[in-house]
């Protein structure tokens, strides 16, 4: 985990362009029932949701900069090869009640080798909500943090239930 590793002003504008906005819609997990996962869902890095809105390509950007160099420090010290791409941005919120069960990151259509997942709420203004792994640590992330992680069935993980407050996060994959 790297703590504090998106830029504070880089977080207040995702969640002052995008937290009261229409375009939320509950994330889906296809094959799966519906309460195994359970939060809201934004796809920023998509055309349809950036539009010509220069603020939502600024944090598009912002987001891709941030990101790659954070890869550039992962890469070299966890042996992996190269990875130049990313899957673009979710933005995910959840509310109480709000999870997603154990899962791994792995999808046969698209050969996901990092998940990355940044927080992007305060550390206490959310109680629950932790990420976990299997038989491993719970993290409770804070604004900014940002955990990478192999995305093979060795590290399944989960978000453990909000119990109150609110918790925002992005997630990528790179491959």
């Amino acid at each position: 985990m790297v703590e504090g590793a998106l830029p504070p002003d880089l977080v207040d504008m995702i969640l002052g362009e995008y937290a009261d906005c229409s375009d939320w819609h509950r994330a889906e997990t296809t094959g799966l029932l519906d309460d195994f996962r359970v939060c809201s869902r934004i796809a920023i890095s998509r055309a349809a949701v950036i539009g010509s809105s220069r603020i939502r390509k600024e944090i598009d950007d912002g987001l891709f900069r941030e990101f790659n160099s954070l890869m550039a420090e992962y890469i070299p010290k966890h042996g992996s090869t190269t990875l130049n791409n990313d899957s673009g941005y979710d933005l995910l919120h959840y509310l109480p009640g709000g999870k997603y069960d154990f899962h791994v990151d792995e999808v046969k259509e698209q050969k996901r080798i990092v998940t990355l997942i940044a927080c992007l709420s305060e550390k206490d203004s959310y109680v629950g909500g932790e990420l976990e792994f299997l038989d491993g640590p719970q993290f409770h992330l804070g604004k900014g943090d940002v955990i990478m992680f192999p995305s093979n069935f060795i590290y399944q993980h989960r978000v453990l239930p909000v119990v109150e407050g609110e918790r925002y996060s992005i997630v990528t994959w790179f491959f």
